[in-house]
């Protein structure tokens, strides 16, 4: 099963910048701005019939960081202050609630597992 390509471009748009992008930034990274590649990202969802319910630019984004801070936790040693930087969050604390929100669990509760 074959996926938007603009969904593929919006994942490694996030994965090569390092993480935390947002919305406008990830535009900028395709060189469209924030209405054009919601458009783009609508266009092609009707197109393989994808509901926008389960889909949007933000929850791609948010995926595409969850997964390298999954790897970061997993693979390495670094602190979680270390990695926070790494993806640019502004500070561990911002970083530990934004992991939490999404996972349900802390950057350290999952290290432990």
């Amino acid at each position: 099963v074959t996926e938007p390509e603009i969904l593929k471009k919006i994942r490694v748009s996030t994965l090569t910048a390092g993480g935390c992008i947002n919305v406008n930034e990830c535009a900028a990274r395709l060189k469209m701005n924030a209405a054009q590649l919601n458009y783009q990202f609508a266009k092609e969802l009707k197109t393989f019939n994808l509901s926008a319910d389960d889909y949007s630019v933000k929850k791609i984004i948010d995926e595409a960081v969850i997964y390298l801070i999954d790897r970061y936790l997993d693979f390495t040693e670094f602190s979680l202050g270390t990695i926070a930087r790494q993806l640019r969050f502004n500070n561990v604390y911002t970083f530990s609630r934004y992991y939490k929100r999404l996972t349900g669990i802390s950057p350290s509760q999952r290290r432990k597992k």
